[in-house]
């Protein structure tokens, strides 16, 4: 298990590398779509960070189905082994809604510039919201995020402030 001192040397590599403070940092669940790469990844947990010109998701591959998993089963020799870096100011459009949307347009294949006036465009149900609980999803040209984290609106807030 970490030692509080491995998470604060964790971090202080994160913001070496980056050359800025973590302002923001919490765990994740989610999708991703990258046009880059041609691929879309339908189910990563990680950890989701975020500094003043960087947004930045880790994850490993791995056999945890939750979060809850996350927590629980990490396993010693276990690595990141991708991070997603986002510049901020690419981020053309981000918005908390239910996450059987966001599901769905990764089923459909939907790319990020689809899914941006989607997400501009649509009044969301709260029933929905309720129904199938929220995601922060994240656009920018080539890439399309789809998240649940235990803050999700905090998220949102913090995303729109400008970079």
């Amino acid at each position: 298990m970490a030692t509080e001192i491995d998470i604060s040397e964790y971090w202080a590599k994160r913001e070496q590398e980056l050359g800025e403070k973590v302002e923001l940092k919490s765990i994740a669940q989610g999708q991703l779509s990258n046009l880059k790469l041609k691929s879309s990844i339908p189910d990563i947990i990680g950890i989701l960070f975020l500094t003043k010109s960087y947004l930045v998701f880790e994850y490993s591959h791995g056999n945890r189905k939750t979060i809850l998993d996350l927590l629980s089963s990490r396993k010693e020799r276990e690595t990141i082994t991708d991070t997603v870096t986002v510049i901020r100011k690419d981020i053309k459009a981000n918005r908390v809604l239910p996450a059987i949307h966001a599901q769905q347009w990764i089923k459909k294949g939907k790319n990020p510039l689809e899914i941006q006036r989607e997400i501009e465009n649509k009044e969301y149900s709260i029933f929905f919201s309720l129904l199938f609980g929220t995601r922060i999803v994240i656009c920018t040209d080539n890439i399309f995020l789809s998240l649940a984290t235990p803050m999700n609106s905090r998220w949102e807030r913090e995303l729109s402030l400008p970079a």
